[in-house]
């Protein structure tokens, strides 16, 4: 099986996101900061180019977090797998991506939220271009 670690933390659009705008004195929870974080992070416009870019060919590329950001911010959001996934989706197309990122902790409401899912997987979103 291929290794499936994810890039080195930050390298992630989503993270680079999530580590510049995390308030470290905010009175939220962090898992309610991150919340807020994903929809803004859904909500934007445009993604800065330094933060899909290879580092190594900017000038001045995005920071690193640190190992503390890591901990506290980035990982309890995505585990490496997925993380791995996020890197490599388009390397061999460019096929839409459905990323969930909420899972109700209400039986009801997360049974609703699965089959919805299961249905949006399900459609061809280019089914009338062929």
């Amino acid at each position: 099986m291929d290794d499936m670690t994810g890039p080195p933390w930050g390298r992630l659009a989503v993270e680079q996101y999530f580590v510049t705008n995390w308030n470290h004195s905010s009175t939220e929870t962090p898992d309610q900061q991150r919340i807020r974080l994903v929809a803004g992070f859904l909500e934007l416009n445009l993604i800065p180019v330094q933060w899909v870019e290879d580092w190594e060919s900017l000038t001045y590329p995005p920071r690193a977090p640190t190992a503390e950001e890591i901990d506290t911010i980035l990982r309890p959001y995505r585990v490496d797998a997925l993380r791995w996934r996020a890197n490599n989706m388009f390397h061999d197309q460019t096929s839409p991506v459905l990323l969930r990122t909420y899972y109700s902790t209400e039986q009801g409401e997360r049974a609703e939220h699965d089959e919805l899912v299961n249905i949006w997987v399900d459609i061809d979103l280019f089914e009338a271009e062929s």
